[in-house]
């Protein structure tokens, strides 16, 4: 699948739906759609748009993708009356490849956010920051059992929604052909050279005010920095992809600091681990 985010308030439900359908058609069903109801002013300012309350942003998100899905499903023309669209005579044809709804994707942290995911989406995409430093040994450990414990919530939620929604997360990948070269590169990147003002730029982004004399503070900014490192030659890389399969997700976004010089290893010693796992099909 090929995801495309599209932030709900800055998108006319009608255009996008058009336009979700085409790239649907064209990928022959491999379009997925990670639905954003927003939440930043600067982008909202951007498009001259008044950014709404929390919650209003969630409604509206609603209206939105209940009218996509009519769009790509109703074959006949119709109304549409809410709260915040009134849609007269919509008519959208073609619709996605193969008479099947495109999957739906969201990432909503809060409690509304989460319930908007648990009752739109086929998948809920969520970032683990879980980690401990081992003074021992001096690595970087994910930690599992924190980890575990999400998944097992949200599954919990959507069952109790009578949904059933799979889960997806990301990761940071660091792989070299031996430990110790990860973990060299790993204290070069997010020790030495840690770009502490982006990582402070993105958290206050979300209001919350750096203080660098708290604690807490502090400890959000490393659990920032770091989320849930994938660190070490090939076999170990390979083998927390397996614990993180094992653990109850579905699939896993990859960041890695520079795709171009890192992605190779992945590609030629991690994938074909995971294929003799059975996590993936052979290409």
């Amino acid at each position: 699948h090929v995801f495309g985010t599209v932030h709900a308030p800055l998108f006319h439900p009608v255009i996008a739906a058009k336009q979700m359908a085409t790239a649907d058609q064209v990928g022959h069903g491999r379009f997925g759609l990670n639905i954003v109801c927003g939440w930043s002013p600067d982008e909202f300012g951007m498009f001259g748009i008044a950014m709404q309350n929390h919650e209003d942003r969630y409604a509206h998100g609603q209206e939105w993708i209940d009218a996509v899905r009519l769009m790509w499903s109703d074959p006949n023309d119709f109304d549409f009356n809410g709260r915040f669209f009134q849609l007269n005579g919509v008519r959208s044809k073609p619709k996605p490849f193969g008479d099947s709804l495109p999957l739906i994707m969201n990432a909503g942290a809060s409690p509304t956010g989460q319930a908007f995911a648990m009752r739109n989406c086929d998948a809920y995409f969520t970032s683990v920051r879980s980690s401990r430093f081992d003074e021992r040994t001096g690595e970087v450990i994910p930690d599992v059992e924190a980890v575990a414990k999400s998944v097992r919530e949200v599954r919990a939620r959507a069952a109790a929604l009578g949904r059933e929604v799979r889960v997806f997360t990301n990761v940071n990948v660091i792989c070299r052909k031996t430990a110790k070269d990860a973990m060299d590169y790993y204290r070069y990147v997010l020790e030495e050279h840690a770009d502490w003002g982006a990582v402070d730029g993105q958290i206050t982004a979300g209001g919350t005010i750096k203080d660098l004399d708290d604690p807490a503070y502090m400890a959000r900014r490393q659990a920032h920095i770091r989320q849930f490192p994938l660190i070490g030659d090939p076999d170990r890389v390979a083998g927390l992809f397996k614990v993180l399969s094992e653990v109850g997700f579905d699939g896993v976004g990859l960041t890695m600091v520079n795709y171009l010089e890192d992605f190779p290893l992945v590609r030629d010693e991690v994938l074909p681990r995971l294929v003799a796992f059975g996590l993936r099909g052979e290409a």
